[in-house]
């Protein structure tokens, strides 16, 4: 580069002075008198008008290389500016061109119902003989709320085009739908994250993930249209801060479950022989039903209260588990009842008694008092 400047201000200095020569160059040579003499005051004056030419000569020259020293250092100056210009080294921030960004949506989910089971019994502890029975009763409760949430989750593409990092100071991502009409509405409680840097390094693609929740402010049945839509906004774009953003429709999950479920209620004896049982009794929130399951639950009526009534025979002496569970597809809840039985080794004994009309009230049998008769003992 110093090599062209240097031959741009010799070329600079040659025009200038051959301009000026042009313009200031008078002839030196005396004129000739008509009989073809040369007058001698005319030869000193021409010497004297030649010695003035040349150090008027002089004096441009030294001007005109100075003029041009000052032009070729003022181009130089320019050039260095466009070339730092195309370069993209601009007085202040280095700034970022743009950023091209896409997504994909891996997996979106409706809302579903929370359900909770829980089955107990009084006693975990029976002692029984052979022989006798036992009467147990076991409570089912079931409860159901419906969720309102969807889920969503995907990736997130980014590739930085400019020259220089992208300085990212906001991103937001949420979902928005149609309901009929072409105007995009934002869902409810979008709560969605990203995995965004506060840094995006040049070129690409960048690949970031997010997740979250959102709702649905109408029946997912009059929806048209969904989209998820993300803004990157960065501080060092030549516009200053500046927001890019992509939008990525996708289809509307499924409608969730319809709230209807069955409900099983299973027993296990260990070990198998020695002792049974029989189903006595089943209500459902205080109605009659059924005595073997599964019995068909329709979740919007929830709670329910499932109580089953049951009698045990003891059959052989031994220690048994009576495992009780109380199913709904795959939620179980579950207790056990510990019964030991025992043989009868020796005769029972036997109470006895005497009741009385106690006229005078002292707690003794006086005579005359009479005795009641029909009662148990």
């Amino acid at each position: 580069m110093d090599k062209i400047f240097s031959n741009y201000k010799k070329i600079l200095v040659a025009m200038t002075i051959a301009t000026l020569l042009a313009l200031t160059f008078v002839p030196l040579v005396p004129a000739l008198s008509s009989s073809g003499e040369v007058k001698m005051s005319e030869v000193v004056d021409a010497e004297v008008a030649g010695e003035k030419q040349a150090e008027t000569v002089k004096q441009l020259g030294e001007r005109s290389t100075q003029h041009n020293d000052d032009f070729a250092n003022m181009a130089a100056n320019e050039i260095n500016v466009a070339v730092s210009e195309s370069s993209g080294e601009k007085k202040g921030e280095r700034q970022v061109t743009s950023l091209d960004i896409s997504k994909d949506i891996t997996s979106v989910s409706s809302p579903g119902v929370n359900v909770s089971l829980n089955k107990t019994t009084e006693e975990s502890q029976i002692l029984m003989m052979v022989g006798s029975s036992y009467d147990l009763s076991f409570t089912i409760t079931v409860e159901a709320q419906l969720s309102n949430t969807y889920s969503i989750a995907g990736h997130i593409y980014v590739t930085n085009t400019g020259e220089w990092p992208a300085n990212v100071t906001a991103v937001s991502d949420t979902i928005w739908y149609k309901a009929g009409g072409p105007t995009w509405f934002p869902a409810g409680d979008n709560n969605i994250t990203t995995t965004v840097p506060s840094t995006i390094p040049t070129g690409g693609p960048h690949v970031y993930s997010y997740s979250g929740t959102f709702t649905l402010p109408v029946p997912l049945s009059s929806v048209t249209s969904m989209s998820n839509l993300i803004e990157i906004t960065i501080s060092n774009h030549p516009d200053g801060t500046h927001k890019f953003h992509y939008r990525e429709d996708f289809n509307k999950p499924a409608a969730g479950s319809d709230g209807i479920v069955n409900l099983h209620d299973v027993e296990t004896l260990v070990p198998a022989s020695g002792l049974g049982y029989t189903i006595n009794s089943v209500t459902i929130n205080g109605s009659p039903a059924a005595l073997s399951g599964p019995w068909t639950l329709n979740l919007d009526d929830a709670p329910f209260t499932v109580v089953v009534d049951k009698t045990i025979t003891a059959t052989q002496a031994g220690d048994y588990v009576l495992n009780n569970k109380a199913l709904i597809g795959e939620l179980v809840s579950e207790v056990d009842v510990d019964i030991k039985v025992i043989e009868l080794t020796e005769p029972l004994g036997s109470i006895y008694g005497y009741k009385w009309n106690d006229l005078d009230g002292d707690g003794e049998h006086d005579e005359g008092e009479p005795p009641i008769g029909g009662v148990t003992i």
